[in-house]
């Protein structure tokens, strides 16, 4: 085999490794304090889809840890794992819409997101039964609808 072409399958096999020691080399960083490091090891993989890179990142921006708090970027990060099928991110943006933080408070959506995260094994946090109690009949009906169009959105584990 060629040099190169050699060179080319060893990166392939030991990519699946990389990324796993970049995402805890984020993850060690971030214990330690260092979150603009673990920003650093995590933006390429989350840019390339890693939904625990995504998740990891809207964490960071939802805190404001190591970049300036920024709520509609933590969604945005949040949204992007979500649709990847991450029930914790599909939650956070339900509590996102919830709350209105970063976007326009929407119960219908956060009840779509909460009930899309907990078919996919999210926590059971009481946010959607409380949701349920204050929203009107019309109300709950569109959400139902909206939890389809969810549901197709998203990649379920």
């Amino acid at each position: 085999m060629k040099p190169l072409r050699a060179l080319a399958c060893l990166l392939l096999l030991t990519a699946p490794a990389l990324a796993a020691a970049d995402l805890e080399a984020g993850a060690e960083a971030a214990r330690a304090g260092d979150y603009q490091t673990a920003l650093r090891q995590w933006r390429p993989l989350a840019e390339r889809g890693d939904r625990d890179a995504q998740f990891n990142i809207g964490l960071l921006y939802e805190n404001g840890l190591g970049v300036a708090r920024d709520d509609a970027e933590a969604l945005a990060w949040y949204r992007r794992a979500a649709e990847l099928g991450d029930a914790g991110a599909q939650y956070n943006v339900g509590l996102f819409y919830a709350y209105g933080r970063g976007v326009a408070p929407s119960d219908v959506q956060a009840y779509a997101w909460l009930t899309v995260a907990q078919e996919n094994g999210a926590r059971r946090g009481g946010m959607l039964e409380a949701l349920t109690k204050h929203m009107s009949a019309a109300s709950i009906a569109q959400a139902r609808r909206l939890v389809d169009e969810v549901r197709r959105s998203c990649k379920v584990d």
